[in-house]
């Protein structure tokens, strides 16, 4: 079993670029407290353009 998983994990391992994509999604739109209120934050900062994910419309943005 221990076999598959690292063969899997080899075949599967996600690339620098998908890494670096990943930790600026979760930076840009790291805003926790929009998601424990259900607020949209509506700071200065939202009008900064960032590359990665960063919706308008969520809580987390």
């Amino acid at each position: 079993m221990d076999n598959k998983v690292s063969l899997w994990w080899k075949d599967h391992r996600p690339s620098k670029r998908r890494l670096i994509q990943l930790y600026s999604a979760l930076l840009y739109n790291a805003n926790l407290k929009g998601f424990v209120s259900g607020r949209i934050y509506t700071g200065n900062t939202k009008a900064l353009c960032v590359p990665g994910f960063n919706c308008y419309s969520c809580p987390g943005a």
